[in-house]
């Protein structure tokens, strides 16, 4: 269970939206920055788990409250408005489909097909029954779990991004 993601999204929406500062040509640096610190969250995230051997919810619980803190620090009431080509992607039309819900059904296919075809996806489920016996079937759970956090952070920094992007805000 990962308490942080809405604090990872705040975060990464928030310093991408300060980055681009209005500018289309900053939407690249921006999206990039929100994918950073979502891995940079779950990469926190797992080695407070790790590292110091924190029960999960109660890691990603506390860090959730330094994420929004930072976020909060960062954004001190200024408000920015988004790039406006940004916003007109959100509300864009490819076919009568809206694009937004393109991408959200290319990145479902994609991690359906990571999740059921890879051997990354058959070490995520084993993982998810008892630890010990994806551990003697020759995963490596350790490996598993951080890259499962890690992705989950990085999806949560995607997540802010599009929403920073159909909304113009993120609070």
């Amino acid at each position: 269970v990962d308490l942080s993601i809405p604090a990872c999204m705040t975060l990464a929406a928030t310093v991408a939206l300060k980055t681009m500062d209005g500018a289309a040509a900053m939407i690249p640096v921006g999206f990039v920055i929100a994918l950073v610190i979502g891995l940079g969250v779950g990469g926190i995230n797992y080695a407070l788990i790790r590292l110091l051997r924190i029960p999960p919810i109660i890691a990603t619980l506390s860090s959730s409250f330094v994420f929004q803190s930072a976020a909060i620090w960062w954004n001190r009431g200024l408000r920015v408005k988004p790039p406006e080509i940004l916003g007109n992607f959100t509300t864009a039309t490819i076919a009568g489909v809206p694009a937004m819900a393109l991408v959200v059904l290319v990145l479902a296919v994609a991690m359906h097909v990571v999740l059921t075809r890879t051997p990354y996806g058959r070490a995520v489920l084993a993982v998810g029954q008892p630890p010990r016996a994806a551990h003697l079937a020759g995963v490596n759970v350790a490996r598993t779990k951080a890259a499962a956090s890690i992705l989950c952070g990085a999806l949560a920094g995607l997540a802010g991004f599009m929403f920073l992007a159909r909304f113009g805000t993120i609070t």
